[in-house]
């Protein structure tokens, strides 16, 4: 049996591990992945894909996420569609389906 979007490997794993396989064209499925660097204060500007909870909240979200210097610079929610572009406390980009915004 297939998950409704036919892919045969997301049935088969968990959804809590990280899960490789060279076979079947290779593919690599984890809760989280991400790619960037540190600085000396270690603060993480880089990409942040998956299922993130952020420091001093209580949530989960599931898409991507953009930081720069430790604070986030974008972010695509997956399950609603919602997007926000900038860094929060300045100018930002706000794109809602669910108002129409």
């Amino acid at each position: 049996m297939l998950n409704r979007f036919g892919q045969n490997n997301i049935n088969t794993w968990d959804g809590n591990k990280v899960k490789i396989d060279d076979s079947e064209g290779g593919y690599i499925l984890a809760p989280q992945i991400g790619a960037g660097a540190k600085d000396v204060n270690n603060r993480f500007t880089g990409v942040l894909m998956g299922k993130v909870r952020e420091a001093g909240k209580n949530n989960y979200n599931t898409g991507l996420f953009g930081y720069a210097s430790g604070a986030r610079s974008f972010f695509l929610d997956s399950e609603t569609g919602k997007t926000i572009l900038g860094k929060q406390g300045a100018s930002q980009i706000i794109i809602d389906p669910s108002t129409g915004g």
